[in-house]
């Protein structure tokens, strides 16, 4: 059992989702379009952010969301159900298809950090009298910190400007989140940088990948000599690697299955005007 230390109990589920301002402008219009719609179509988002298997809403604690080779999302807790049983795969019910989530080193999925931000913003609509979830005065909460992932009141805001640790975190208006404008949730954008937002890491850059059930992201060094040490952790470059190759291969079999779909379509458009 790996040690505590209590300066380095500080990350959080969104420790790598950074905006980026650079935004491609011919994208950002339909990005925009599509993502508000989005956020006005209930149905549609509540299916985004719940778990396939339990359909509780996702969170940043137990019910965190995985990511399924499928792009389908499960939860934490319901990975670790699977794990407890003895299995070390789901059948996903949407595709048809059984994708594998535990193997010998743990859980194989990794955090969908978007689905996990739609399940706050979706929060946000729900409760119109948020708090600051970061101190303890009960102040309305209109701000939300990215690298905290908490939504924070004013005073929290003027702390994020003049205490070191926290001068390098994005702070967000929650009403930018709520008009749905990819330019200021930049959820098309992976992370500008990859420095370990331990407090207390300064910009330790974050060079390993840590897949124990409790972490799958992200650690730097000094995150692996400490609180990660007894985990089974990669280096962060081979793990990115290995990642593209299987996205690649995913996009491949997928326009395969297209061009599969296209001609059977075809073919069964010329089969119905014949016997029309």
């Amino acid at each position: 059992m790996a040690q505590k230390y209590p300066t380095e109990a500080i990350e959080t589920s969104s420790d790598f989702l950074v905006f980026n301002r650079d935004v491609v402008p011919t994208s950002t219009n339909v990005a925009n379009e599509d993502l508000l719609g989005l956020l006005e179509d209930t149905e549609k988002m509540k299916t985004l952010i719940s778990c396939r298997i339990c359909h509780e809403n996702f969170d940043r604690d137990g019910h965190r969301p995985l990511l399924l080779p499928c792009l389908d999302g499960i939860c934490k807790m319901c990975t670790l159900n699977i794990q407890a049983v003895g299995k070390t795969s789901y059948e996903c019910e949407k595709c048809l298809t059984e994708h594998i989530c535990i193997q010998e080193d743990g859980v194989t999925l990794q955090i969908d950090p978007t689905r996990e931000l739609l399940a706050e913003i979706y929060r946000l609509t729900q409760e119109c009298n948020m708090v600051c979830e970061m101190c303890r005065n009960q102040q309305p909460a209109l701000h939300r910190c990215i690298n905290c992932s908490h939504f924070i009141c004013m005073d929290c805001v003027k702390l994020h400007s003049t205490l070191t640790p926290f001068i390098s975190h994005v702070v967000v208006e929650t009403k930018c989140l709520l008009k749905g404008r990819m330019e200021d949730l930049k959820l098309l954008s992976s992370a500008s940088t990859k420095q370990c937002p331990v407090t207390g890491h300064g910009k330790e850059s974050a060079t390993f990948f840590c897949f124990s059930t409790s972490c799958i992201k992200p650690i730097c060094t000094r995150c692996a000599l400490t609180s990660h040490k007894d985990h089974n952790f990669r280096d962060l470059s081979e793990v990115e690697k290995e990642s593209k190759t299987k996205v690649q291969h995913q996009i491949t079999d997928i326009l395969s299955k297209a061009d599969q779909a296209c001609v059977s379509i075809t073919r069964l458009s010329d089969f119905t005007r014949k016997v029309s």
